[in-house]
């Protein structure tokens, strides 16, 4: 007699297919882990124009989003830029900018997304804006092993 698993709608007919492709893909190192990880980055309570404390990732990953955000409302605009290994990931995109009277960015996408591990990354302000620090960068990436 056949076993009724397989005939119902929850369970597919190609799942042990499936699950035979993905424990070959996994042996290969390709995995399906791919859900998205955020990177804190905090400042000093004063904030200036100087790179910030370099932080070294212990797994490499492609960046999707860069947010800012700090306490006081700046009375101008301020612009966040990443470095990594001591260049900008925005070359073309435009870089994280909180408006004058608001605290928080809007989601920035950078040009260089891709890094890899033990690669130096800082966080510069080319314009302060007078803003009220701390500044909190989250840095929302996918782990892989690129």
């Amino acid at each position: 007699m056949k076993s009724q698993r397989y005939r119902s709608k929850l369970f597919p007919r190609d799942l042990p297919r499936r699950w035979e492709e993905r424990r070959m893909l996994t042996r290969r190192g390709i995995t399906y882990n791919r859900s998205p990880a955020i990177l804190i980055y905090t400042t000093k309570l004063t904030l200036d124009t100087v790179a910030g404390t370099p932080r070294q990732p212990f797994r490499g990953g492609r960046i999707v989003g860069i947010w800012c955000k700090v306490v006081t409302a700046p009375t101008s605009t301020l612009t966040c830029d990443v470095l990594l290994n001591g260049q900008s990931i925005f070359q073309l995109m435009p870089k994280p900018t909180i408006p004058s009277g608001s605290t928080k960015s809007n989601r920035a996408i950078p040009d260089r997304t891709f890094f890899v591990r033990d690669d130096v990354m800082k966080i510069q302000l080319t314009a302060t804006g007078s803003a009220g620090g701390p500044m909190v960068v989250e840095i929302e990436y996918l782990p892989g092993g690129f």
